[in-house]
């Protein structure tokens, strides 16, 4: 070190003479030298000689001071050079730019896109998304914003929401987007001429205009969901106030909507049946929010099979929910980037206790939870797409607690369970346990009476009868159950219906003793429809026909609940009484794979509550960059 400095030292005594000389030959004489030396003393006032003079300078130097003078120049150049590359590598960074297309596969085709009606199908639903904008909207992380507000409050009861709108609000057509025509959306929406499926969401909301910018909205009772309701499309008044209500359904504004989204309508291809193939969306620069991408494509295909096909032929550049079988082919095209989708969704058994007695018994409901093999389960049926549900909460919703768990799947203890309970096998052969109808007698009279437990009729066997919808993945499921239960001594009948038909002949009478099947919360993750006791009835939801008072209060009380921080105690505490009573066995929530092309980048996603919730964050995909000083 001491060397180098030395060196550095003499490089700069050598620099310094060289600065003498030339100051020295200020005073030489003209006619001393050479010409060139003339030249470069010649400086006439001037304090450093002229740009034309410097081409002389070497000429002054010795061999051993133009040698220092490359050296010096070349640190000087190196050290510039390097404090430019740092700066340039700390302060200017690429950015994502607007530019770039993006075409998705998907399943299905377009009917109603309006907001009106999207819930009815999947691909309205996805097409709804990104031609409206809401009051509020969903981040791809599943965070609720505002969208077309800029801000709101919340009164201190929870009854009052007033919000302010952005300013320059514009639809696609370039009219101003205004309060009125939040109010006027109100109104259809509440308005049953219209058969909106969403009209009971809105029952008994109230609007009224407060100035150009601001609404305000009245609820009946406090809801924590009620922000989550306002991410609907707002409808441009302009446009719908003279369709008809009956004649809604049918304009031409719903398969080419004017709305105030991310993207506006382009076109839209069909074929020779009439039967759209393709639907292409712009950007629109004026959105609340605008996107990066240019163009969104979705092209249509009447199966999972034939969409992802598209995908792996690189046809298209995307494509979500593909079958199981399909993974592998499209996992195998090198520039596919696989995301995870996760939904508000748990696949479980619920026990009935009307349709099977047996079920109302603590001691049958715990076996059975620890005889169910439900890691063997996640892993080698749903091979691994999905994470174990552990309760009627799963990762990512308010109130999950990763520290509550059912009971592990253990088949000897499930079986001490049922020894405990009376239930046991009548011979050494047999395979299904029973337990003997009792009743106790009285014998004898007066002091001398003794009572005495006796056989009543015949035994009782551990008999279950377990229904599901007739698909592959579970109709493996019930029979990986069905095996574990039959040998720990529960006789078992598998049960399957149609997609079509369990819905309506199933699930909606609660024609069943054990159901195997997934319940999605939706987008507001709210479990009272599930587990209130008032839900219980032919046509509602809570498919265990569960009553627990103080879940019920739980419940009620989280409904009235006006914050998250207010919500995720009242669900903790929900969720742990669920798992205590064990009315149903949580098996696992599944997650979905997003396969998309590595050149679209931005892609973030979260607990969605709908698979139109995928394309959230759409906003914020793109492909092209530029840069810019951070």
């Amino acid at each position: 070190m001491a060397a180098f400095r030395d060196r550095i030292a003499r490089v700069f005594g050598t620099v310094k003479q060289l600065f003498r000389r030339v100051r020295a030959a200020r005073s030489v004489v003209s006619g001393h030298g050479d010409l060139n030396r003339r030249l470069v003393v010649q400086m006439r006032d001037r304090r450093f000689p002229a740009w034309r003079q410097l081409k002389y300078f070497s000429s002054v130097l010795t061999p051993y001071e133009r040698v220092m003078v490359r050296w010096s120049s070349g640190i000087l150049a190196t050290c510039v050079l390097f404090l430019g590359v740092r700066v340039w590598l700390d302060h200017v960074v690429p950015v994502p730019a607007h530019g770039g297309e993006y075409v998705e596969a998907v399943v299905g085709t377009p009917s109603l896109p309006n907001p009106l009606y999207a819930v009815r199908n999947d691909v309205d639903a996805d097409l709804t998304r990104l031609m409206y904008a809401g009051i509020m909207t969903f981040t791809g992380d599943g965070q609720l914003v505002p969208d077309l507000a800029e801000s709101y409050e919340v009164s201190g009861d929870g009854t009052e929401y007033t919000f302010r709108l952005k300013d320059g609000l514009t639809w696609h057509d370039g009219e101003p987007l205004t309060v009125d025509d939040v109010l006027f959306t109100l109104n259809v929406l509440q308005d049953p001429n219209y058969k909106s499926p969403l009209t009971g969401a809105f029952r008994g909301v109230k609007a009224e205009r407060v100035d150009d910018r601001t609404v305000r909205f009245t609820v009946e009772k406090a809801s924590a969901s009620f922000l989550t309701t306002l991410t609907i499309g707002i409808l441009p008044a302009h446009v719908w106030r003279d369709v008809a209500p009956t004649g809604a359904q049918l304009a031409e504004y719903n398969l080419k909507p004017i709305g105030a989204g991310p993207y506006h309508f382009k076109s839209l291809v069909r074929d020779r049946l009439g039967a759209i193939r393709s639907y292409t969306m712009e950007r629109f620069a004026n959105a609340a929010t605008p996107a990066l991408l240019d163009r969104i494509t979705f092209q249509f295909f009447a199966d999972s099979d034939s969409a992802s096909a598209s995908v792996a032929a690189k046809q298209t550049d995307g494509i979500a929910f593909a079958p199981l079988e399909m993974r592998p082919r499209l996992e195998a095209r090198r520039d596919v980037q696989t995301y995870t989708i996760h939904l508000p969704q748990i696949t479980a058994i619920f026990f009935n206790q009307q349709k099977q007695p047996l079920f109302a018994e603590e001691a049958v409901r715990a076996a059975l939870v620890a005889a169910t093999p439900r890691e063997q389960i996640l892993r080698d049926i749903v091979q691994g797409n999905g994470v174990l549900a552990e309760g009627p909460l799963i990762p990512g919703m308010i109130g999950y607690d990763s520290a509550l768990v059912q009971a592990a799947t253990d088949a000897s203890s499930s079986a001490k369970i049922l020894e405990k309970a009376g239930f046991v096998f009548p011979t050494a052969t047999s395979t299904v346990r029973v337990r003997s109808k009792t009743k106790t007698i009285t014998m004898g009279t007066g002091r001398k009476a003794t009572t005495k437990t006796v056989a009543d009729g015949k035994p009782v066997p551990l008999s279950v009868s377990l229904t599901t919808v007739d698909r592959p993945e579970y109709a493996a499921v019930a029979e990986a159950v069905a095996t574990a239960w039959r040998a720990v001594g529960v006789e078992v009948e598998i049960v399957t219906a149609s997609g079509a038909t369990i819905g309506q002949e199933i699930v909606r009478p609660h024609a069943y003793q054990a159901l195997l099947y997934g319940e999605v919360l939706g987008g507001d993750q709210d479990p009272y429809s599930f587990w209130h006791s008032s839900q219980s009835a032919e046509g509602k939801l809570n498919l265990a026909l569960y009553v627990n008072r103080s879940v019920d209060d739980i419940l009620t009380a989280a409904r009235l609940a006006t914050s998250t921080e207010a919500l995720a105690p009242l669900y903790a505490s929900f969720a742990k009484k669920v798992v205590a009573d064990a009315p149903a066995v949580f098996l696992y929530a599944p997650v979905y794979p997003y396969y998309i092309a590595n050149t679209i980048h931005g892609v973030t996603l979260g607990l969605v509550a709908t698979p139109a919730d995928r394309l959230a964050g759409i906003r914020d995909w793109y492909t092209k960059t530029r840069l810019a000083w951070r």
